[in-house]
């Protein structure tokens, strides 16, 4: 029997205690690989898509948001949850073209993260989106989201990360990508 076998939990029981519009909050009562019992507390999400998105003369597209949670504002890619259990792809199209107005023909698989594994059961998959051009006619957003769409050349881009301009984890991980696949055409 392998090490991870013997680390894993099980569970005794579990029991929602707060359920959302799109999240719950489990608690949930495991036994531990000491047979002792523990608890667990998690919020169940649906998961969601983000999109790196470039355009034709190499401008990368960002959002800029208010973040309550957090009490500031927050540069990131665009970004959403899965609605109606949509395919990641759908949910990465719908998110680029509802935040910034843009689309792009071709969209691809960067990574699959846990942005919080410690609380979460999230999955953000986030793609890169090359060529990405204005749509003609503008896609509404969602009414609570109030979205300032900004575009910034690799120089910019790198001048962010290395200032620390960037906080959020899933934008820093598909800019980080950016640099380094750009860096390695240079």
């Amino acid at each position: 029997m392998s090490l991870v076998m013997l680390m894993k939990e099980t569970l005794k029981t579990s029991h929602v205690i707060h359920e959302g519009s799109f999240m719950s909050v489990h608690e949930d009562e495991v036994i531990l690989p000491s047979q002792k019992l523990g608890t667990r507390l998690y919020v169940k999400h649906p998961g969601g898509a983000a999109v790196l998105a470039i355009t034709k003369d190499n401008k990368v597209i960002l959002v800029k948001q208010y973040r309550y949670a957090t009490g500031t504002y927050l540069l990131e890619i665009p970004a959403g949850k899965h609605e109606h259990h949509d395919e990641p792809m759908v949910t990465a199209k719908r998110e680029l073209a509802e935040e910034t107005g843009y689309a792009s023909d071709d969209i691809s698989l960067i990574t699959r993260i846990y942005p919080t594994p410690g609380y979460s059961d999230e999955i953000i998959d986030i793609f890169i989106a090359k060529n990405a051009y204005p749509l003609s006619e503008n896609v509404a957003c969602d009414d609570d989201e109030y979205i300032t769409v900004v575009d910034y050349d690799l120089a910019d881009i790198k001048h962010l990360i290395n200032t620390s301009k960037i906080h959020d984890a899933k934008t820093l991980i598909a800019l980080q990508y950016y640099v380094l696949k750009e860096g390695e055409c240079s």
